[in-house]
């Protein structure tokens, strides 16, 4: 069997609903990005460099097309140079003290990505977590479904539960959820158990 089937017949098993296949598929998206959202994952991250940049003083990357399956930044930097990041700004705080204009910075602009760096550069690194594919859910290759399979099983079938009104079971499965959340906090979040 397939991953998905496994999965799909888990959330069978506990609602007893083998007839609401599309709400099943739709409620197993739903767990696995939340799963993804729980935490910082290591294994999320993603590192593409944004080249043949203009060299202007503010520079601006579209996100949607640079970072395939955006979720968030973790860092962002000029490739050529190791050891210098830029800092995240909001965009109400663009300006020092003095009201220069604050430089190896960055905000976000809708889906662009706005950099102002000391010297420009026309290749910028960044390092995002991504979501997962999720577009064909019968081929579901993810590594949280299928490591944590029992946190996607339960999260999943408490949407279910909830939908058809047996609260009191998905308070319960709920619960259960918790404990295998807390598992998959403690493998997936740092390389080195401390």
């Amino acid at each position: 069997m397939s991953l998905y089937t496994d999965i799909r017949d888990g959330v069978f098993l506990w609602t007893n609903r083998p007839t609401l296949v599309n709400e099943t598929d739709a409620a197993i998206k739903q767990a696995v990005r939340a799963a993804h959202k729980s935490g910082s994952f290591y294994r999320d991250l993603q590192i593409v460099a944004a080249t043949g940049l203009p060299l202007d003083r503010i520079q601006t990357i579209d996100l949607s097309t640079a970072t395939p399956r955006y979720r968030q930044l973790a860092y962002v930097k000029p490739t050529a140079v190791l050891d210098q990041y830029y800092s995240e700004v909001s965009i109400l705080d663009l300006l020092d003290q003095e009201g220069y204009a604050k430089e190896n910075v960055f905000w976000g602009v809708g889906t662009n990505l706005m950099v102002r760096a000391y010297a420009p550069v026309d290749s910028i690194t960044l390092c995002y977590y991504t979501y997962p594919d999720l577009t064909t859910i019968s081929t579901l290759n993810d590594w949280i479904a299928a490591e944590h399979t029992d946190l996607i099983i339960l999260w999943a079938a408490a949407s279910i539960l909830a939908m058809i009104g047996e609260q009191e079971i998905k308070t319960r499965v709920e619960a259960l959820a918790g404990n295998a959340r807390q598992d998959l906090i403690e493998d997936g979040t740092t390389l080195v158990r401390r």
